[in-house]
């Protein structure tokens, strides 16, 4: 593997706040034509502005942005979105974009209720299908499986599977009688669990469920979240997990994996990522991702990978891509290479994480956009101070 290109500025820098990003996905498989989302992040969690754009050459133009979500304030509080996410049926040729919808009272973040919907792209008129609510789609065939509001998607990549259902990897906050979970009354993140979404196409329109939860103990893991997921080629599902360790940092702070034989309905307990000589992998609690080249067919992973324990979210810096033993499923260090990294110019705060991806059809080179929060320091004035860099990585 090679770096091609550091740092090309993709979005500049914004005045409102940093650049977030949405997604960016090809809209056909037959044509070079881009889609890409983005929005503006104005304090942790806390996202407005969403601006969508496309290009007809494959990156080489775009036209001008297009607002597509603003917040909405209300008499509690304020509706605001994320999780921009695009799925690109190559078999159907159609294009899908889920979002999340959240309701924020006082504004708070923590305590946001949520609900995910998808839309149809219409290539002729540029435009969206009326959005569908999954959460009202699932809930109507598994009515007790999870709490309303508690459904979100995050750094989610969807993908296609081989008996072609589509899966949307997603988490749930958890809720207990009501109210929102914080195992650790002096941590700030409440518990999380996992699961996949599972859509099958009926007609023009898909029909949702939703797996079983992928858990953990939070006394070894406070969330478990964000998971990322690869069919390997004897059809079982490999899934990638964030985890976290901010609530007790003497603990490990891993990644875990889980495993489906039956398409994505049912998981295997979580268990620590490892190398392949059966070390444990450190990460910190950031998302990552797990994909397939489609160039020669290898499974990769791109995450923050540490030589020691993190700390929390912290540090979410270097930020690697490195083959995985598909045989194995063990990760194999020999074949690491360092996207990005703290440079000396720095902030100690620099985050190299939230990023999206998509693999260039002209080249096969794996396109990465990231913001680099907290590069010019960790005051609330400077924190998301970033523009959103394009970096790309020639594969093997």
């Amino acid at each position: 593997m090679k770096l091609k290109t550091y740092k090309l500025i993709m979005i500049p820098e914004d005045p409102r706040g940093g650049i977030v990003n949405g997604d960016v996905s090809y809209t056909s498989s037959k044509t070079l034509e881009l889609i890409q989302s983005y929005g503006i992040a104005l304090k942790s969690d806390t996202y407005d502005y969403f601006y969508e754009r496309t290009s007809p050459d494959n990156g080489r133009t775009w036209t001008e942005p297009r607002l597509i979500f603003k917040s909405k304030r209300t008499k509690n509080g304020v509706i605001r979105y994320s999780g921009i996410t695009y799925f690109l049926d190559q078999d159907r040729n159609i294009l899908v974009r889920f979002y999340g919808e959240g309701f924020y009272p006082n504004d708070n973040p923590i305590k946001a209720l949520w609900d995910v919907y998808y839309q149809i792209y219409n290539r002729n008129s540029k435009s969206w299908s009326k959005s569908e609510s999954i959460t009202e789609n699932v809930l109507k065939r598994q009515s007790s499986v999870f709490e309303k509001g508690s459904l979100m998607i995050s750094c989610s990549s969807p993908i296609k599977t081989s008996n072609g259902l589509i899966i949307v990897p997603c988490q749930l906050k958890a809720i207990r009688n009501g109210k929102i979970w914080f195992p650790f009354p002096n941590y700030f993140s409440p518990f999380y669990e996992s699961a996949v979404l599972i859509g099958k196409w009926c007609g023009s329109s898909i029909k949702w469920e939703i797996s079983e939860k992928i858990t953990i103990d939070p006394n070894i893991c406070c969330r478990i979240c964000e998971p990322t997921v690869v069919e390997l080629n004897n059809g079982t599902l490999f899934m990638i997990l964030r985890g976290d360790n901010g609530a007790f940092p003497e603990k490990p702070g891993y990644k875990w994996f889980s495993l489906s034989e039956d398409y994505g309905y049912t998981w295997t307990a979580p268990k620590p990522l490892r190398y392949t000589n059966g070390k444990p992998v450190f990460s910190p609690s950031s998302c990552s991702y797990v994909f397939r080249g489609e160039k020669i067919g290898k499974i990769y992973w791109i995450a923050n990978i540490l030589n020691e324990n993190p700390v929390g979210n912290r540090p979410r810096y270097p930020l690697q891509i490195v083959e995985i033993d598909e045989e194995n499923l063990r990760v194999k260090k020999e074949t690491m290479l360092v996207i990005d990294n703290k440079r000396p110019e720095d902030s100690p705060a620099v985050q190299l994480s939230n990023f999206r991806c998509y693999q260039d059809k002209e080249n096969g080179d794996l396109v990465l956009l990231m913001a680099r929060y907290g590069e010019k320091g960790s005051s609330p004035e400077l924190v998301l101070q970033s523009p959103l860099y394009l970096y790309r990585i020639e594969l093997d």
